[in-house]
């Protein structure tokens, strides 16, 4: 199988899906293939020998400049284009020669893409590298995955994929060191345990993923109780408002009650008093102004 990255990959979006999508840019549809490094490193790998043929290295605007960064690669020997898509660095330029696994560029979303990944093209080429069938539906594309699984005539070298012959020697220095602690323990392969635990990744990415249009639904409703609960706070300072005033009325009924019975208290005694006079024998006249003066208070 040739390698794309460094790690193993994951197909996003196969192709000849997306019919309806692809019809505005006169395809019969997904004209590639969409891929991602299931590991972190997102450096993108030649995937035969050829010579650079195209060299974009200017992302202008999605809709105009589809591809955005890209680059372009004739394989001779095999009769087959390359072309890598959505780069956000490209680290070849026009006429360089190129071998299987030599880093050419880096993932990246420039052009017409939502996230990070390599749209990758695969052309079949005359003997001059020219392309064939380009009124096949797809700009003469063929589905890429066949020449993906193919295995390549050489190996993949080691020093151009993931690092120096000095960083490859100190490498296997720490896997025979791995190996020998591996044989005593009778613990699972170093591979197998990597491989889980990228697995393990990818799904917690996946899981922070729908983790956060969760948080991002909690945010919309946490927004909507506030704009409700701002409302609910205006709403009761005017009854609060209004209750003040209630009480402040009532206070006043409640003086004014009070001050009715004071004056009822006082007009009671003084009704009292006459009611006493008026039961002695007295002159009636004296009597009649003794009662005034009393009421008037005199």
């Amino acid at each position: 199988m040739r390698s794309l990255f460094r790690s193993k990959h994951r197909v996003t979006q196969p192709f000849g899906v997306n019919t309806d999508y692809y019809k505005k840019f006169g395809l019969a549809g997904h004209e590639g293939i969409d891929l991602v490094p299931t590991g972190t490193v997102w450096d993108v790998l030649c995937l035969a020998d050829g010579v650079v043929v195209k060299d974009d290295d200017i992302a202008g605007e999605p809709l105009q400049d589809a591809y955005g960064k890209f680059v372009t690669v004739w394989h001779p020997s095999i009769n087959k284009a390359t072309q890598y898509c959505h780069l956000k660095e490209n680290y070849v330029s026009l006429g360089d020669k190129v071998t299987y696994g030599q880093k050419i560029g880096l993932m990246g979303s420039t052009g017409n893409s939502t996230s990070a990944h390599v749209h990758l093209n695969v052309f079949d080429v005359d003997a001059q590298g020219v392309r064939l069938n380009k009124n096949n539906g797809y700009l003469g594309g063929i589905d890429p995955q066949p020449f993906l699984d193919e295995e390549p005539e050489k190996e993949q070298p080691v020093d151009q994929v993931c690092m120096s012959k000095s960083q490859a020697d100190d490498f296997q220095r720490v896997k025979d060191g791995w190996n020998k602690v591996r044989e005593k323990l009778n613990v699972e392969d170093s591979v197998t345990v990597v491989i889980a635990e990228v697995d393990k990744l990818i799904k917690y990415e996946e899981k922070v993923l729908q983790s956060e249009k969760t948080i991002a639904g909690a945010k919309d409703q946490i927004a909507k109780l506030l704009e409700d609960l701002t409302a609910e706070k205006e709403r009761n300072e005017k009854l609060l408002l209004e209750s003040n005033k209630i009480v402040d009325k009532a206070e006043e009924l409640e003086k004014k009650y009070q001050q009715a019975v004071q004056n009822s208290a006082r007009y009671l005694e003084q009704i009292d008093a006459l009611k006493k006079d008026l039961a002695e024998p007295n002159d009636g006249i004296t009597l009649i102004i003794k009662g005034l003066r009393k009421l008037i208070g005199r």
